[in-house]
């Protein structure tokens, strides 16, 4: 499934409300057509806090057509407003809930999920990476072996001079291709994996809430300096991506693509000495 897209929609909807429509405006074949293809969440709007609804906690009337009519059991709290996710890309361990016999809210070990909100190509070449953002004015940086002086002992061969950066909690496209000969983009924490061919594209996906640094390795054999071509995906907050992605435009004499003006003046605020 690495290679098909994950396409669900996320709607948002107001306090207040007890029946919704959705709309359904996959092509006929995508279309949400049971239960399992749809998540439903109270959000508080103070902290961000989701709490799932089972799927006794509404009703749903429309499964394959073009709009869905869901009906609450009881009106979205003040103060909270109510998410529906709906697509048929499922992860988790048990991806296929209903061939198992089960029904979503049974079981919180699979998610449905959204649509790509970033794409990266990676170029691989003898013997590091190329990578551009071109939803971002596609701005580019080569990503090559950290130099083992740089790095602990533990990290030679898997830390690099520049970081693939991601936000947590979106889905993001991977586009691979090769500049001489065939590689291959792994990132195993991920549990992906794809060729990188050159004159060809292919693609991939990944999707993680949990931020870090994730490390890989190029995993088709390329020549003599296979060994050394490492991959390094940091996953960090929105915030801290679109103030790097403001930073990648500045290096590539870009206009900046996110105002971080609040942020920054949020930052700075003083504590509170009283």
């Amino acid at each position: 499934m690495e290679d098909k897209m994950p396409d669900a929609q996320t709607y948002e909807y107001e306090s207040g409300v007890t029946k919704v429509a959705v709309p359904n405006d996959f092509a006929k074949s995508r279309r949400i057509s049971n239960d399992s293809h749809l998540e439903l969440s109270i959000v508080d709007q103070a902290t961000g806090d989701e709490m799932t609804l089972g799927v006794d906690d509404f009703d749903v009337q429309g499964y394959g057509d073009e709009e869905l009519i869901i009906t609450l059991n009881e009106a979205v709290p003040a103060g909270s407003h109510l998410k529906v996710l709906g697509g048929r890309s499922r992860v988790g361990r048990r991806p296929l809930l209903h061939k198992l016999g089960m029904r979503v809210g049974e079981d919180n070990t699979s998610k449905i999920i959204p649509a790509p909100s970033i794409t990266i190509k990676a170029t691989g070449f003898q013997w590091g990476w190329t990578y551009s953002y071109p939803d971002f004015g596609d701005f580019e940086f080569d990503s090559l072996i950290a130099p083992k002086e740089t790095v602990s002992s533990e990290l030679f061969r898997l830390a690099t001079t520049n970081d693939v950066v991601v936000p947590a909690g979106e889905t993001v496209r991977i586009v691979t291709t090769g500049r001489d000969v065939i590689h291959a983009w792994a990132m195993p924490a991920f549990g992906t994996k794809i060729d990188a061919v050159p004159g060809r594209l292919n693609e991939t996906w990944f999707y993680t809430e949990n931020e870090g640094t994730y490390y890989g390795q190029c995993s088709e054999i390329c020549g003599i300096d296979h060994a050394f071509m490492p991959i390094s995906v940091k996953v960090v907050s929105r915030e801290e991506f679109e103030a790097w992605v403001n930073e990648q435009a500045d290096l590539n004499g870009l206009e900046p693509f996110f105002d971080t003006t609040d942020q920054l003046a949020a930052a700075e605020v003083p504590a509170d000495v009283n």
